[in-house]
């Protein structure tokens, strides 16, 4: 009890004897009283709590998928190596350098004879080819167009979606190309690489021709 407080009045008020008061107040802070000091403490470890599924970081899974324009597909799937994820990089890197124009199966390869304006665009090659070569240019075949020089070549091709159009610059020597009198010729798209590459597809030469078997 705080000092000042008579017992017996707390007893009275609280409707029991005095004696009992005292009773509780020796059961409450010990034969000697309280005492100011420390009490021994024990720190526990704080209770595990268990790992929730979804805030448990995992790693990323799925795949790259690479498409070239004349192989198969190349998929890495799982998690990509940052070695590996390089080399392929690397691998892209060099296959780019050699890349070739993709031709499509049964698609023909148009040569426009003459000389063209190589200021026309997708718009203008695609005029050219219904009104001059009178073909249709939505029909999925290859048309090629070539620079007076011989230097440039520009080919225009609709994938089914919309109009494709490639160019080529030759650092060195020119494009061959037929004569304006054998009007719109076709070529094969073998003829087309040897084209690209500055040979004389009209004619190339074979290294060796075997004669018989074995």
């Amino acid at each position: 009890m705080e000092p000042g407080v008579v017992a017996s009045a707390v007893a009275r008020e609280a409707g029991i004897h005095v004696s009992q008061l005292f009773r509780w107040r020796q059961q409450l802070c010990g034969p000697t009283g309280p005492s100011a000091g420390f009490a021994e403490a024990t720190i526990l470890p704080e209770p595990r709590v268990a790992e929730d599924s979804s805030s448990v970081a995992v790693a990323p899974s799925g795949s790259i998928e690479v498409e070239f324009l004349a192989a198969p597909r190349l998929r890495i799937s799982g998690v990509v190596d940052p070695a590996t994820l390089t080399a392929v990089i690397d691998a892209l890197a060099k296959a780019g350098r050699r890349w070739t124009l993709p031709i499509p199966n049964g698609a023909r390869v148009w040569l426009a004879t003459g000389h063209t304006d190589m200021r026309k665009g997708f718009n203008g090659l695609a005029l050219q080819v219904q009104e001059t070569l009178r073909r249709d240019p939505h029909s999925g075949h290859l048309f090629v167009f070539r620079l007076r020089s011989g230097g440039l070549i520009k080919i225009l091709w609709h994938d089914g979606q919309g109009f494709c159009l490639f160019a080529k610059r030759l650092e060195r020597g020119r494009f061959l190309w037929p004569s304006p009198a054998d009007g719109t010729v076709a070529i094969s798209a073998a003829q087309l690489g040897y084209l690209l590459s500055g040979i004389d597809w009209r004619a190339p030469q074979y290294t060796c021709r075997p004669d018989a078997a074995g």
